[in-house]
């Protein structure tokens, strides 16, 4: 009994989650890759090409510059991105969000994905960790984060640790010197 217990409020927990993502995601098209989007809250990026996307109207469009949500809403998947231990310092001496000149300087823990060992079905991942630095004024925290998901074997690859950066024109530097190609549009970035 308490087994099936534990099933329903699990369910009800999935259910209650994606009843929330439904209600709180804007759904469009990317106007420079024509990829369709999900975005919480209608701010975010286009997870093919990168393009920092707002809703409007009838669609998305590129973010202005210059746009600083209060929270990270950002993504840059690791799949996208250069190795961490390549990454280029952004805006050094600046603060990440405003871009002013910071007065402390906070440096991350990256780790990521650098292979894997033991039996095919329970193999065990080998981690790579790498510090990158961001700067901020004393106005100003939570600028960057880092998430590398909990799990074992190929429940944890790259493609799900990703970087949820708060300025849109901290967001476009960083994938300009950090990512894998053009991923980000030459007129909205400036």
């Amino acid at each position: 009994m308490f087994i099936v217990a534990l099933i329903a409020v699990f369910i009800a927990f999935i259910v209650a989650i994606a009843v929330w993502y439904e209600k709180n995601a804007v759904r469009g098209v990317c106007p420079t890759c024509t990829t369709e989007v999900d975005l919480l809250h209608g701010v975010g990026a286009c997870g093919r090409c990168g393009e920092a996307l707002r809703a409007k109207e009838n669609g998305f469009v590129p973010v202005e510059a210059g746009f600083v949500p209060d929270h990270p809403r950002f993504l840059a998947r690791f799949s996208r991105l250069k190795p961490p231990s390549t990454w280029k310092i952004i805006w050094p001496g600046r603060c990440c969000v405003c871009a002013g000149s910071a007065t402390r300087e906070e440096k991350m823990d990256v780790k990521s994905v650098a292979g894997q060992v033991g039996p095919m079905l329970t193999p065990l991942n080998i981690t790579a960790s790498d510090e990158f630095a961001v700067g901020y004024c004393a106005s100003h925290s939570d600028g960057v984060r880092f998430s590398f998901p909990p799990g074992i074997g190929y429940a944890k690859k790259n493609e799900q640790c990703m970087l949820a950066v708060r300025s849109v024109d901290y967001y476009r530097e960083f994938m300009r010197e950090n990512g894998l190609g053009r991923q980000v549009s030459e007129e909205a970035g400036g």
